[in-house]
């Protein structure tokens, strides 16, 4: 997702930066994509993966307006060159990406995102970077100020080079032109593994609530692996507690979809 704005107009997400050009505004992708243990592309890097509608007679693109919100209905399926002849490709995961954008308020803007992971064929499992450091899943590389200050549920937090612990939300808030904005990211308590760690960096990368880690995690044939988290973009005057309220009331929210 970019570009992605604050109620203020201004543009909060970076797109293609010259230091990680595969870093794309609110992205979320893993390096490692196995079946049955072998590898078959890297997401993350953007390598022999590809993202393709479903072959499927159906709308696999859906809109959908109310006076409270607009909501965007994505289908995808990740193509990748067939392990056994690679001149043929395969589908091993369907994807569906639900993006609602709520009514702004003064202060702020809430967006919530829900993301649903089916595999299409048996051993299919997906990772982050196979280093200590673990990254993967959701990213959203935002625009960092020299003055960055991150805050989670638990409180202050110092960004270290392996994942740490926040709780159910980060806020990373900064100075620019002048102006105090902030940019909080949540995760709903249903998250699998939740509460998550957080890969956090004050300078030229994204942020990631990181899910599942290096380890890798299997996806089910039958029932969709779901992420749900939640993006506040503020002016940066939110208190804790509100920026707490707007996660409690995340997690009771429910789709109609």
């Amino acid at each position: 997702m970019h570009p992605l704005r604050n109620p203020a107009g201004d543009v909060v997400t970076e797109d293609f930066p010259e230091d990680h050009y595969h870093h794309r505004g609110v992205f979320w992708t893993w390096h490692q994509l196995r079946q049955n243990g072998r590898s078959l592309a890297d997401p993350w890097l953007c390598q022999g993966t590809q993202w393709l509608a479903p072959d499927e007679p159906g709308s696999w693109l859906t809109t959908e307006i109310t006076s409270d919100s607009a909501t965007l209905k994505v289908v995808r399926d990740w193509v990748v060159p067939d392990p056994v002849q690679p001149s043929d490709s395969i589908r091993p995961v369907r994807e569906s990406a639900i993006i609602t954008a709520w009514r702004s308020e003064d202060r702020y803007r809430v967006l919530d995102i829900d993301l649903r992971f089916t595999a299409l064929v048996d051993g299919i499992s997906i990772g982050g970077s196979e280093d200590d450091k673990g990254y993967g899943g959701f990213s959203p590389r935002i625009q960092l100020a020299d003055d960055v200050r991150f805050e989670g549920q638990v409180g202050p937090v110092i960004p270290a080079r392996t994942a740490v612990d926040g709780g159910a939300w980060m806020d990373v808030s900064g100075t620019y032109e002048g102006r105090r904005r902030g940019f909080t990211m949540m995760v709903h308590p249903t998250h699998p593994a939740f509460p998550l760690k957080w890969i956090l960096r004050a300078k030229r990368s994204m942020q990631n609530p990181q899910w599942p880690g290096r380890d890798p995690a299997a996806l089910s044939t039958e029932r969709p692996t779901r992420l749900r988290y939640r993006l506040v973009l503020h002016d940066g005057t939110l208190e804790h507690s509100e920026l707490e309220g707007l996660w409690q009331q995340f997690g009771l929210l429910e789709w109609r979809w």
